[in-house]
């Protein structure tokens, strides 16, 4: 194989080659042994048609697989052997193939730039002593609470806020006086997701007790079946569940399994937030490092890293 390597730019290169006449022939003449086993030719058992009219009526076909086949291998395989290592994929622009000879092609691609590392190990950062205070231990106590909180059944009273609740639902197209299947529902009652008009005639009621209201649901409402329509809607609770969280004590700490009393939670807390304030301590440094190291250097860099981080931007605006 005949190649030859082009500096076209700072990180741009343009390589060169011809791919041998006999290894073209052998891939192209497997392609079409390939393709004389799957074609379909009326007057022809499968894998019998002539390979001249097998090559006349699939000629583009076989072209591109064998393009397919070839090209990326032996530009993978040749950059490797360059001691090339491109960023992305090299883009063809020159291709000359005709049977029975070499195949030959011209690619552009563009390499990671080239550059001497300034010293760093004298680089000075400085190193940010980690402290907890009282409050973040309580916070991160009371986000432990609020998630050990559990749900339990309630009798005698109506809904609050922040109850979870079963109920029974109903409804009517007033426009169709179609009836909606009724449906068990569990709602948290004061949700800001819910419609307004819910959290008023869910609060207060009483377990079967039975509500009625009527919503004008909007066009663009993410429920498609109610989107649009004027739905009068019966609601019935069936059973009413409340929050309980734990006191904050010994035994809220024993409850969690590996604590002994509230001390030792704790200690076990305020370990794990010293513990990620010094990694992000040290991600700090590290990003300040490396930070005085690029200020120092002068680089080009290759413009399909440029275009790739432009895309990743755009979409995250």
């Amino acid at each position: 194989m005949k190649s030859n390597i082009k500096i076209l730019s700072g990180c741009k290169r343009e390589i060169e080659l011809d791919i041998e006449a006999d290894e073209v022939t052998k891939e192209f003449e497997r392609i079409v042994t390939q393709f004389s086993s799957r074609a379909k030719i009326p007057g022809f058992r499968p894998g019998k048609t002539p390979r001249d009219i097998i090559k006349q009526r699939f000629y583009p076909e076989i072209k591109e697989s064998l393009f397919n086949s070839l090209i990326p291998k032996t530009l993978s395989e040749e950059l490797k052997t360059q001691n090339l290592d491109p960023v992305g994929m090299p883009v063809v622009d020159d291709l000359h193939f005709k049977e029975g000879q070499p195949l030959h092609l011209k690619a552009q691609f563009e390499v990671w730039p080239e550059f001497n590392l300034p010293v760093y190990k004298k680089i000075k950062v400085k190193n940010k002593k980690v402290s907890v205070t009282d409050q973040e231990i309580n916070q991160s106590l009371e986000e432990l609470r609020l998630r050990s909180a559990q749900y339990m059944p309630v009798e005698g009273r109506g809904v609050r806020e922040e109850d979870y609740v079963v109920a029974e639902m109903k409804g009517k197209d007033l426009k169709t006086k179609k009836f909606l299947p009724q449906e068990k529902v569990v709602i948290l009652a004061g949700h800001a997701e819910n419609e307004e008009l819910l959290n008023k005639k869910l609060i207060g009621s009483m377990p079967g007790e039975e509500k009625k209201f009527t919503l004008d649901y909007d066009e663009n409402h993410q429920n498609k079946k109610l989107a649009g329509k004027k739905i009068e809607h019966s609601l019935k609770v069936i059973s009413i569940k409340e929050k309980k969280i734990s006191a904050l004590d010994d035994e809220f700490a024993k409850e969690l399994g590996e604590f002994e009393n509230l001390k030792d939670l704790k200690e076990k807390i305020k370990k794990e937030i010293i513990s990620s304030k010094e990694k992000a301590t040290k991600q700090d440094m590290a990003e300040e490092i490396i930070k005085k190291i690029s200020n120092k250097l002068s680089i080009g860099l290759p413009e399909v890293l440029v275009e790739q981080e432009y895309m990743a931007i755009m979409r995250r605006l």
